[in-house]
């Protein structure tokens, strides 16, 4: 795993740090952007942001968790952020990742599925384990977008709307198994979840 950023450029460092702020990026009222993660995606943030030229500090969150502020003068490598995304029912793709190149796209994808994305197996009353590939979100906008993007790189996969009993909508975009091959093959994720989707690949090829 050493060696899995020796093909990464500016480029694609940029559309993954793009999907992660998505994901899980807070705009403030200020105007300040704070990046939210899991300990074990430290790593595949700060080398990318240290591609781009950015220096990020981190700071304790919470239990196995960081916070880290990206710098206002970087702001514009992160693309159209705009003041919705202080409402995660109203973020969606980053618009110039739509007429991107596919590299740039699964860049995209995999800071999204890093900071936003599960990858986890059912082995219970089943011949083989079902796969749970997914990507959990308040915004139907960035759900069906992101089908929008998936689709077009041959990504089979849905979305549901689900209305809980609190009024509140739970929001997935799922990836169907006949499109975990191609995932594997071409996201750069945080180990864990690499291993994971590897495994996922192998059981459906």
């Amino acid at each position: 795993m050493k060696d899995k950023y020796l093909l990464l450029t500016f480029e694609l460092a940029q559309r993954y740090l793009q999907g992660y702020a998505v994901g899980d990026g807070s705009m403030q009222m200020e105007g300040q952007l704070y990046l939210y993660g899991q300990d074990s995606d430290w790593e595949g943030v700060k080398v990318r942001a240290e591609f781009v030229g950015v220096t990020l500090k981190r700071r304790k969150h919470s239990k196995n968790t960081w916070v880290a502020g990206w710098p206002k003068k970087y702001l514009p490598l992160l693309g159209d952020i705009a003041d919705g995304w202080r409402i995660s029912k109203e973020r969606g793709v980053v618009k110039s990742v739509m007429g991107a190149s596919s590299k740039e796209k699964f860049a995209f994808l995999s800071g999204l599925f890093d900071s936003d994305g599960s990858i986890s197996f059912n082995e219970r009353g089943f011949v083989r384990p079902r796969v749970n590939c997914m990507i959990g979100t308040a915004s139907e906008r960035l759900a069906r977008e992101t089908s929008i993007l998936l689709d077009d790189l041959g990504v089979s996969n849905g979305v549901s709307v689900h209305r809980r009993e609190d009024g509140r909508i739970s929001i997935s975009l799922y990836i169907r198994s006949r499109g975990l091959n191609i995932l594997a093959e071409n996201l750069l994720l945080q180990e864990k979840k690499q291993v994971c989707l590897s495994r996922a690949a192998e059981m459906y090829k």
